[in-house]
């Protein structure tokens, strides 16, 4: 298990990704808005002669409004992050790990396809390809080392507090607690 992301112990890198993947999703969100707001200024036939504008500004609506939603879904994710890092609450941790998980899958399926597409062509310009294959590589293993950061933060609070408001709930214990019948037999 992860006890450190880097030199931060994982309630500061709790905090420091939260802060991060907020300022990254209100950022996103910003410049896919004034996109959507400008796009027929970005799609023009002078741009583009031999294509379909209507078909090509529908889809490149399509695109950033699903974008949008995305960024706003890691908004409230990130910011249950920062909330669940600062209360000592493991429940609100788990949004972040949900979406990063979903965010890493279809990460790791795209490089797989780039890979297979690549392979299939028969690219022969490796010197161009093998810097940016490298670079997303090691995003790629940042990304994978910060999601089993924020994880070892989710373990170590439930290890902290396993008796907290919740976990009754979850672990279906009751403490010995007897609860009344309210039917009749």
């Amino acid at each position: 298990m992860v006890r450190k992301f880097f030199c931060f112990d994982l309630y500061t890198t709790g905090l420091l990704i939260g802060w991060l993947g907020l300022a990254e999703s209100i950022t996103s969100c910003i410049f896919s808005i004034l996109m959507l707001e400008n796009v027929d200024t970005i799609i023009t036939t002078k741009d583009f002669p031999d294509v379909d504008i209507v078909a090509l500004r529908k889809s490149v609506v399509t695109i950033l409004g699903t974008y949008i939603a995305f960024n706003v879904i890691d908004l409230l994710a990130s910011g249950l992050l920062i909330a669940g890092t600062v209360k000592r609450n493991r429940l609100l941790i788990i949004p972040w790990l949900i979406n990063s998980f979903i965010s890493l899958l279809f990460n790791a399926i795209a490089i797989g396809f780039t890979f297979y597409h690549l392979w299939e062509t028969n690219a022969t310009n490796y010197t161009a390809i093998i810097p940016f294959a490298v670079a997303g590589g090691i995003i790629f293993a940042i990304y994978v080392y910060a999601y089993l950061a924020i994880y070892g933060l989710y373990e170590d609070i439930r290890r902290i507090a396993p008796n907290s408001e919740y976990s009754s709930l979850i672990n279906n214990q009751n403490n010995g607690t007897v609860y009344p019948i309210y039917t009749r037999a």
